[in-house]
């Protein structure tokens, strides 16, 4: 006998007991799992919760009524795309309970950068003043960490903020240490330069797949839990294999993926949908009229772009071009809203919080405007349906008031905000969607806000988070 089998050598792997093998056993693991489906533990601190911790709020900083009254009338009155959760209007009641990880993004990207600098920028108050410069930090430092792109450069921006954010805490409460999460913080610069954006390795992904297990019942079959989550996502995972991969384009499969799966997560490697010659006769069946002043500005921006299009006029001799591979056909259908990159834009007469946005001007090299869209043309282009928009910039403030804005200068440059006037620009951009940024955060103002005398504008354009 091989000295491996017999159980008597120091080699030999002990068998187990017949008791063993029954406490072992598949049955006995069921039997005893039974009793291990334990209720969810509420995610709230409580008192009697060992990791509660009762902090002296004695001395702690907290807003006045009337500032929290303020900051309430931003987040009801802030125009915001429709995608952004807006955090609850009695903000700071116990009523609305936790705040969601998102929702805390956008109060402190988004909302406290439109209010704060009101609050604060001319007290007199010099506890206030500091106040103002530890936000800004803050808020300098969370848009870095929260972008979806980044550079060495901005790395060592966030650095900057983050220490002085740190650094004047310390100021201001000494009564208060470091918590681990300023420790982890520090580290958030070695962080952005070696792995790129960190947004991409947040915990809200990982969050929400805990929610999506936290959701499961098991039925007390606790034991069988890691083969049912095995199966079930190979055969998600499958099944997006079949429906994403239709190489033979399918009818029932493209209107099957529709149904299973409405949000298209592979749209940004996709190429436009091409328009067959019946799809565009019926186009041009329903097509509203350009009238010539459009048609010419879009003619005009074609041709500079490098498009070979002719006009459709011949008496228009500006407009001629014989090495024209095309005649630009005068319809158009003007649109009320678009879907671009899952989110939608939309008009200013249509709905107003889905037409402030951020863009790159048409060669302009690289250069940026915020502004609002007036009017949205589809019209087809060599097959494929095109989307053009019609953008009026929003006006700075007038030279003799330039110097009482406060997101012109420290400490609130950094917010990603400006005031700007509320009348827009008297002219207009035409631009294409790929030009688009991202949506505008927008707080209409009264005239007297920073003592300047005409209504005027807050707006944000940190909702993109560096994706464009």
């Amino acid at each position: 006998m091989d000295s491996d089998d017999d159980n008597t050598t120091p080699a030999a792997t002990p068998r187990l007991s017949r008791r063993s093998q029954q406490l072992g056993s598949f049955s006995s693991l069921a039997s005893q799992a039974t009793g291990w489906d334990i209720p969810d533990i509420p995610d709230d601190d409580q008192e009697n919760d060992s990791d509660f911790e009762n902090i002296n709020t004695e001395g702690l900083f907290s807003f006045t009524d009337h500032q929290i009254a303020q900051i309430r009338h931003c987040i009801s009155e802030v125009l915001l795309p429709t995608w952004i959760e807006r955090p609850p209007k009695n903000l700071g009641e116990k009523s609305h309970g936790k705040l969601k990880v998102h929702q805390l993004l956008i109060l402190f990207t988004v909302i406290f950068p439109l209010i704060i600098p009101e609050l604060w920028t001319n007290s007199s108050d010099n506890f206030e003043k500091k106040l103002l410069k530890n936000f800004c930090d803050l808020v300098a430092a969370t848009n870095i960490i929260a972008s979806y792109s980044t550079t060495s450069e901005e790395a060592d921006s966030y650095r900057s903020h983050f220490v002085s954010y740190r650094k004047s805490m310390a100021e201001l409460f000494p009564q208060y240490h470091s918590l681990p999460n300023h420790h982890y913080g520090m580290h958030n610069t070695e962080h952005l330069k070696f792995w790129g954006p960190l947004a991409c390795l947040s915990e809200f992904p990982g969050e929400r797949l805990n929610g999506e297990f936290g959701r499961i019942s098991t039925n007390n079959h606790f034991n069988e839990m890691e083969l049912t989550m095995t199966r079930q996502f190979g055969r998600r995972a499958n099944l997006n294999v079949i429906l994403n991969e239709n190489p033979s384009g399918d009818k029932v499969i493209q209107d099957l993926v529709g149904i299973l799966a409405p949000v298209d997560v592979y749209e940004f490697a996709r190429e436009p949908y091409v328009m067959n010659s019946y799809e565009i006769a019926q186009f041009y069946k329903k097509h509203d009229e350009f009238t010539r002043e459009e048609y010419n500005t879009l003619l005009h921006y074609l041709l500079s772009t490098g498009r070979n299009y002719s006009t459709a006029y011949p008496e228009n001799i500006l407009y001629q071009n014989p090495a024209a591979i095309s005649i630009l056909q005068p319809v158009v259908q003007h649109v009320n809203n678009f879907k671009y990159q899952k989110k939608t834009y939309s008009k200013l007469t249509s709905h107003e919080a889905g037409s402030h946005i951020s863009y790159y001007i048409p060669g302009g090299n690289g250069a940026k405007a915020t502004g609002c869209i007036v009017d949205i043309w589809q019209l087809p282009l060599e097959g494929k349906m095109t989307t053009f928009l019609l953008v009026k910039e929003h006006l700075p403030l007038p030279p003799s008031q330039k110097q009482k804005n406060p997101y012109s200068s420290v400490p609130c440059s950094v917010l990603c905000s400006d005031l700007v006037q509320r009348n827009l620009a008297s002219f207009t951009y035409l631009i294409e969607q790929k030009h688009i940024i991202g949506h505008v955060a927008v707080y209409k103002r009264p005239t007297g806000t920073f003592g300047i005398p005409l209504e005027t504008m807050v707006i944000v354009w940190s909702l993109n988070r560096g994706r464009n």
